[in-house]
């Protein structure tokens, strides 16, 4: 496991830089190309932060959606969607906060991340709200790579085609389907 100053000596820039791209400091000045190349020789010099300093900052990471408490509760594919976000965040030893459309954005400063879940649901106040806290983020259930974001988004059309198939597998042949109505 390489250290921060053997990753900075590897990648040519100061251990400083180094640490502050790697905690996701916004506020350092670095061109992608730089941060990118840390990036890819902490990766390559198999760099983990140390057990210490990982249990002495606090990570916390934001859940927003798009609806409100009352809507969420009706539609279980968000909720169900919601709480394993917030189940594996613990999991993996962060704080999760929900913010609904209602609620404030916390402090960037007190967040490691955010999760959206949906996208065109979202008003474009929060949306460019999310974009200038810089931290990393997450959309879930809407393909947002075009627009230069991460997503997670269930391939729909796979999971039919094996409930199908398990249907047709039992000689059922007459099937129907019951959908939802976001309204």
């Amino acid at each position: 496991m390489a250290t921060i100053r053997e990753v900075a000596k590897a990648a040519g820039v100061s251990p400083t830089t180094v640490s502050r791209v790697l905690n996701y400091d916004q506020t350092l000045s670095v061109n992608e190309a730089t941060r990118q190349k840390i990036f890819e020789t902490a990766e390559a010099m198999h760099y983990r932060k140390s057990r210490k300093t990982r249990k002495s900052k606090q990570r916390r990471l934001a859940i927003c959606l798009w609806c409100d408490q009352d809507q969420e509760i009706k539609d279980l594919y968000y909720y169900s969607i919601r709480t394993s976000a917030q189940a594996e965040a613990k999991k993996q030893g962060l704080e999760s906060q929900v913010i609904y459309p209602a609620d404030p954005l916390p402090d960037p400063a007190a967040l490691s991340g955010i999760i959206m879940i949906g996208y065109q649901q979202y008003s474009p106040d929060r949306l460019n709200e999310v974009k200038k806290s810089g931290l990393p983020l997450v959309f879930v259930d809407t393909d947002t790579l075009k627009l230069g974001y991460c997503s997670v988004v269930a391939d729909f059309g796979q999971a039919m085609q094996e409930a199908l198939e398990v249907f047709w597998g039992q000689g059922k042949e007459r099937i129907a389907l019951l959908d939802g109505d976001l309204d």
